[in-house]
């Protein structure tokens, strides 16, 4: 019998997100001069250029400002709206996913949450009480803005400080006088026959009101966009899904390089027909094929996923701060949007926006910065990690550091022993801190306790009789989504057995 065990070594089955090597950020500094389309980005460390293209839009208004947008709560984007209003005496309209839930509970499951500082929270107060009209829409996940149906914006960004000041997004200024009044036509077919909720404004000092409205028919047309690359505005809404149809055909055109950004994944494989197979053919035909994504490591869907993109040929890449999406085929076709690769919100279903940038100033500057930021990500998705690379590296906040010392000498009889080998034929292999100093492993569906020995030199290693009968695996899944508490992680260490 092997009276050696490393437990570091073993590997754990799955996909997981762990941090990079040695990483630094990498400001992306390159901005698109004046254009009729022009790529903007939000990016850590950088210049907040959709920040800047909102704000300009904004101040450019001399008639009517429509914004959309799943979130809406930043400090200064809330005073430039208020300024909007007084200066047009009205003319501000505003679409935000709020629905009845939030409305009758005023807002505080989002607002209470404690990673929520002030400029994150919707401030339909403030709005309602400069003048501004702000309906809810249940489904609008879009993020726009339109100024006078002559300058609009389209991004991945929700209008909140954190999207406009960190996180990768990825966005474009658009002053091409058709696709800005399409998007103004859209706007207003989603106000008048989609918002199912509405705050009307109120005087200064007045409690805003907020309750459900009647939706009315909208009889004007809004005009489709073209089903090739000269497509530019794009979106999905009431059984329109333009932007899965042309990230199917950026896909089916892709010969050496696959660009594909996504903040998260949902049921792609289950429907395959969705990405998932048009990505798998890319692959097979010899394209260079990667994917961006968030580290949703308390996400078990979500890493699931990325082994079935990994298995498929696609290289993942991954960034905690990333919530860009969209598709980049060789240099010379792509599109940016608001949905996420996801088969019940995003590609089939809801309210998401988009814009193809094929022969634009936009495509290049866009396809480049899904590359930085692919290429400068801060964390990598290992698929089979070692118990050691995940005690180090993993992602999360829940582990903590192993107590021990690297090697740790036990003393442990025969049955002991060798139960423990016949569990650790792959981890994971985890631990808990109990008290008094005393370490607990999990391995299979038994516990152990490693309790020191007299002199301190070998802990003494028994089966414990606490055991529930619950995997060790289970035990990991619960972890990675912040169930439980105490100091736990895994366990890194090479246990030798030697005799007292």
């Amino acid at each position: 019998m092997d009276d050696r065990l490393d437990l570091g070594a073993l590997t754990v089955n799955g996909g997981y997100f762990l941090s990079r090597p040695d990483w630094r950020a990498e400001p992306y500094l390159e901005h698109d001069p004046d254009a009729t389309f022009s790529h903007c980005v939000t990016y850590r460390d950088s210049p907040q250029t959709i920040r800047a293209a909102l704000l300009e839009l904004i101040a450019a208004a001399r008639r009517k400002v429509f914004v959309a947008s799943f979130f809406l709560g930043d400090e200064e984007l809330t005073s430039a709206l208020r300024n909007a209003a007084e200066r047009l005496r009205g003319g501000v309209y505003v679409i935000s996913a709020i629905d009845d839930r939030s409305l009758k509970r005023g807002l505080k499951d989002l607002e209470d949450k404690p990673e929520s500082d002030a400029t994150e929270r919707k401030r339909f107060d403030e709005l309602c009480r400069a003048g501004i009209y702000v309906r809810g829409h249940e489904n609008c996940h879009a993020k726009f803005a339109v100024a006078d149906d002559r300058i609009a914006l389209v991004s991945s960004a929700n209008f909140t400080y954190r999207a406009l000041s960190v996180t990768g997004e990825s966005g474009v200024l658009i002053r091409d006088l058709v696709e800005t009044e399409r998007l103004a036509r859209l706007f207003a077919r989603l106000w008048h026959s989609g918002c199912t909720w509405e705050i009307p404004p109120v005087p200064p000092g007045s409690a805003y009101t907020a309750g459900p409205r009647a939706v009315e028919p909208w009889r004007a047309e809004v005009p489709q966009p073209a089903a090739g690359p000269d497509a530019r505005v794009i979106w999905t809404d009431d059984g329109e899904q333009h932007v899965r149809r042309h990230l199917l055909a950026i896909v089916a055109d892709a010969r050496k390089e696959l660009l594909l950004a996504t903040w998260s994944l949902n049921k792609m494989t289950s429907h395959p027909h969705l990405l998932l197979s048009a990505v798998r053919a890319a692959a097979e035909r010899g394209v260079r094929t990667r994917l961006l994504v968030r580290t949703f490591n308390h996400r078990p869907g979500h890493r699931a996923e990325c082994v079935a993109f990994a298995e498929a040929g696609v290289e993942i890449c991954a960034d905690k701060e990333t919530h860009a999406k969209g598709v980049f085929a060789d240099a010379n076709a792509g599109a940016l949007f608001s949905a996420n690769f996801d088969a019940d919100h995003g590609l089939t279903s809801g309210v998401e926006i988009g814009c193809r940038l094929d022969g634009t100033a936009a495509l290049a500057s866009a396809r480049r910065f899904v590359r930085h930021m692919m290429d400068h990500g801060d964390a990598v998705f290992v698929r089979n990690p070692a118990q050691r690379d995940l005690h180090d590296r993993l992602l999360g906040g829940w582990q903590c550091a192993w107590p021990l010392r690297e090697h740790v000498n036990v003393i442990a009889a025969d049955s002991d022993w060798r139960l423990l080998a016949e569990n650790c034929g792959s981890g994971p292999v985890l631990f808990t801190l109990a008290e008094e100093g005393v370490v607990e492993l999990i391995a299979g569906i038994q516990r152990w306790s490693l309790s020191p020995d007299d002199d301190a030199k070998a802990y003494r290693l028994m089966l414990s009789s606490a055991g529930e009968g619950i995997s060790a695996e289970t035990y990991l899944e619960d972890w990675m989504q912040w169930k439980g508490s105490g100091k736990r992680g895994f366990c890194p260490a090479v246990l030798a057995r030697t005799a007292r």
